[in-house]
């Protein structure tokens, strides 16, 4: 199982975002067609740390999350409920472990060419 997984199954596992948005995340794009509110995400490993063996022990993974929805209100509440899902989370979800989850970015978007919709979006960093 990957960081990529460990997200959906975080988000999916939290009653106050599914009841916003059901199964509506999706990694690396969504549909310009798909019902609102919906969440997209990407995530990239950006650092290992590795010992003297050459196995890494912690690896850090940079999520961008992106909150869809019809108001910048309603994005800025889904992204309250997202955020209280995933900052902080230690834990093994689905046999991935996750060490530790920290915000690092927070901003607003209009996102009118791709999707005309706002957005509240967010950097988080997961070491794994």
């Amino acid at each position: 199982m990957s960081v990529r997984t460990a997200v959906y199954d975080i988000l999916q596992a939290d009653s106050n975002v599914t009841d916003e948005v059901s199964t509506r995340v999706f990694m690396s794009r969504g549909n310009q067609e798909e019902t609102i509110p919906f969440i997209v995400f990407e995530a990239d490993m950006i650092e290992n740390t590795y010992t003297k063996d050459k196995t890494s022990t912690v690896d850090k993974w940079r999520v961008e999350l992106d909150i869809y929805h019809d108001s910048i209100a309603n994005a800025e509440a889904l992204g309250l409920l997202v955020r209280s899902a995933l900052q902080g989370y230690t834990g093994t979800i689905n046999s991935v472990t996750v060490q530790g989850c920290v915000l690092e970015v927070e901003q607003q978007d209009y996102d009118v060419d791709e999707f005309p919709l706002w957005s509240q979006d967010y950097e988080i960093r997961i070491e794994r």
